[in-house]
C-alpha cells in the first residue's frame, strides 16, 4: 500500500487550486478532476489524511458536481457536521446552495448529519429555512421527515428576521411547501415575530405588479384549512376582512372583491374536528406518530371527515374520541 505524507497532501492541496478565498470553479474543473481523483486515492490508502482536509474540500467537490468524490470524502471518515469558523458554513449548507441537491443531501445525513445544527458551541444553521427560501420542495420534505426542527426562529440578518420557515412559506406564498411544513407539524404561531401572518398575507395579494395572486390565495386557503385563525386583528384591531372591505370602497378593483369573497369564505367553513384537535394531538403523540393517529376511525367514521355538527349531534363521540386516541398511544408504546 502507498503511503503519502503530509508534502504530499500540501501538493494535491495547491494543485486542486483550494485555499481559504480561492476555491474551484465548474468551469476550471476538467484539470483538476485528475487531482481530486488522486485526493481519493490518498484518502482511502492514509488514515492520517483524514485530518488534513477541511469543508473546502466537500466544496470543491460540490462545486465541480462530482457525487462519487463527494461519497468517498464523507466514507472517508470526513465530519458531515464540520463547521468552518472562516466561512462560517457546514457541508449541509452549501448542499443546499446546489440546483439539485437531494442525493448530496442523503449522503450528508446517511453518514451522520444533524438537520438541525452542526455541533456544540456553533451558531445555529437553519437549514429548512434556507431550502424554503431557495423553494426547494423536495429538500424541505427531505429534512422535515428525517426530524429538523420546523419551528426554529432565524436570528440572521436575513430578508426575513426572526421568522420561522412557515412564515417565510406563507409570506412568499409558496402554496405546497407552505402544506408540506403544516402536514410535519410545524406551528401556526411564532411567539417572537410581531407579524400578523394572515394580514401581511392580505397585504401581499393585493400588491401591484405581481403575476402570483391566485398562488397567495391558495396559501390563505392553505392556512385556513389547518386551522389558522382568520380573525385575529392587527394593532389597529381590524381583521383582515375588514382591512379589504375597506380597500373595496377606496379601490374598485377586482383582486380586492376577490380576496374579500375568499376571506368570509374561510370564515364562515367550520373547521373539522381533526382541525380543531390538531395541535393538542400533536403535542401527545409527537410529529412522527401525528399521520398514524389521522387514520383513526371514531364510530366507523374516518377522524378526517368529522365536522363540528358532527360533534355536536353526537354527545358520546368526545369520550370515543378520546378512548380511541389512548388505544393509539398503548398500541404505539407497545
Amino acid at each position: 500500500m502507498t503511503t503519502y505524507t503530509r508534502m504530499d497532501l500540501s501538493i494535491i492541496h495547491r494543485k486542486a487550486k483550494i485555499t481559504t478565498n480561492d476555491y474551484l470553479h465548474p468551469e476550471s474543473c476538467r484539470e483538476e478532476l485528475t487531482d481530486i481523483t488522486r485526493l481519493v486515492v490518498v484518502l482511502r490508502d492514509t488514515p492520517d489524511a483524514i485530518q488534513y482536509p477541511d469543508l473546502q474540500l466537500l466544496i470543491s467537490a460540490l462545486q465541480m458536481k462530482h457525487l462519487k468524490c463527494f461519497q468517498v470524502m464523507l466514507k472517508a471518515g470526513f465530519n458531515p457536521n464540520l463547521y468552518d469558523d472562516r466561512l462560517n458554513s457546514t457541508p449541509m449548507t452549501e448542499v443546499l446552495k446546489l440546483d439539485e441537491p437531494k442525493q448530496y443531501l442523503k449522503e450528508l445525513v446517511r453518514h451522520g448529519a444533524r438537520p438541525n445544527h452542526p455541533c456544540p458551541n456553533v451558531p445555529n444553521f437553519f437549514y429548512v429555512k434556507q431550502a424554503v427560501e431557495h423553494g426547494d420542495f423536495d429538500s424541505v420534505a427531505f429534512l422535515a421527515i428525517r426530524g429538523a426542527d420546523l419551528d426554529l426562529e432565524s436570528h440572521l440578518e436575513h430578508t426575513y428576521k426572526k421568522l420561522t420557515p412557515l412564515a417565510v412559506a406563507a409570506l412568499t406564498w409558496r402554496v405546497n411547501i407552505t402544506e408540506v411544513l403544516l402536514l410535519y407539524g410545524a406551528k401556526l404561531e411564532y411567539s417572537s415575530s410581531q407579524v400578523n401572518m394572515i394580514n401581511a398575507l392580505v397585504y401581499l395579494c393585493c400588491m401591484k405588479k405581481n403575476n402570483s395572486f391566485i398562488h397567495k390565495l391558495y396559501t390563505l386557503k392553505v392556512l385556513h384549512k389547518h386551522g389558522a385563525n382568520m380573525w385575529q386583528r392587527n394593532i389597529k384591531g381590524l381583521t383582515a376582512l375588514d382591512y379589504v372591505r375597506f380597500q373595496c370602497k377606496q379601490n374598485r378593483s377586482v383582486r380586492w372583491f376577490k380576496l374579500a369573497s375568499v376571506l368570509r369564505d374561510c370564515m364562515r367553513t367550520p373547521l373539522s374536528l381533526q382541525m380543531l384537535s390538531r395541535n393538542a394531538i400533536r403535542k401527545y403523540v409527537g410529529k412522527m406518530y401525528y399521520t398514524k393517529v389521522r387514520s383513526l376511525k371514531v364510530n366507523g367514521v374516518p377522524v378526517s371527515e368529522l365536522t363540528i355538527l358532527d360533534f355536536l349531534l353526537y354527545k358520546d363521540l368526545k369520550s370515543t374520541f378520546q378512548q380511541e386516541i389512548n388505544q393509539c398511544f398503548a398500541d404505539m408504546a407497545t
